[in-house]
């Protein structure tokens, strides 16, 4: 038994280490603008006719920070292509992200702190498996870009009929900036109540022409007296379900 014990933590080391080490590379590639020449992802793909409940129990349940944390819950899963996100996205009148490099978020805080509006500000970088986001968008509300509608999106293995993929996503809402002991010492802060900004994000996509394609329950729901709390410190609660948009 101590053998087992001992041969399933070594195995469980290695796994988290070799995890950890592409994160690392993706990272590095992210900052540096060179993620272009090489991203890591999961290259697999498994082909199907329809979204199923199967796929839906395959998914990831949460994104995660580069050391494993569990950050943000998935509340939205997109049947389209990554050409058909983007139309989306911009007809719905979102705009990307800049790489996070010491250059953006610098001139992230600069333009909060001189109340000048930054449309493409920088997403912390959040994995899926062993890859960080494939898309962000966000929508910025005031100057700087301290409250903004936005949303990661990882693609999945999972190809339906027509090069559609189905991909996942996390979208909350940030409100504004707060000071933290811990690096980088400043953070956007979430609202508590997750589930508004996945449904502002639907509805949005909804009236710019995509399709509603039902929802499934992701997580366990919670409630304002037992919310989750993620490593930024940030307490939420959700219903636990993500909306199914069909981008057309």
């Amino acid at each position: 038994m101590e053998r087992i014990k001992r041969n399933w933590l070594i195995r469980a080391v290695i796994f988290i280490a070799g995890i950890f080490s592409i994160r690392l590379v993706s990272a590095l590639l992210h900052y540096t603008t060179l993620e272009k020449l090489y991203k890591p992802r999961d290259f697999r793909k498994t082909s199907h006719l329809e979204i199923s409940q199967e796929i839906i129990d395959r998914l990831p349940r949460y994104c995660q920070t580069i050391f494993g944390r569990k950050m943000d819950p998935i509340n939205l899963i997109f049947i389209g292509t990554e050409a058909g996100l983007r139309r989306a996205f911009e007809k719905a009148g979102f705009d990307g992200a800049h790489p996070s490099t010491p250059i953006t978020i610098g001139f992230g805080f600069a333009s909060s702190l001189f109340n000048r509006s930054y449309r493409h500000g920088p997403f912390m970088p959040l994995y899926i498996s062993i890859g960080l986001q494939d898309l962000a968008f966000q929508k910025v509300l005031a100057p700087g870009y301290g409250q903004r509608h936005h949303i990661r999106i990882w693609r999945t293995r999972h190809v339906l009929p027509e090069k559609n993929r189905v991909w996942v996503a996390a979208a909350t809402f940030e409100k504004g900036f707060k000071a933290s002991t811990k690096p980088p010492f400043v953070y956007h802060q979430k609202e508590a109540k997750i589930d508004i900004e996945r449904d502002y994000i639907a509805a949005a996509l909804i009236d710019a022409g995509n399709l509603l394609g039902g929802e499934h329950q992701m997580n366990t729901p919670n409630t304002p007296h037992n919310p989750h709390t993620d490593p930024n410190g940030d307490s939420y609660y959700t219903d636990g379900k993500a909306k199914v948009i069909e981008i057309v």
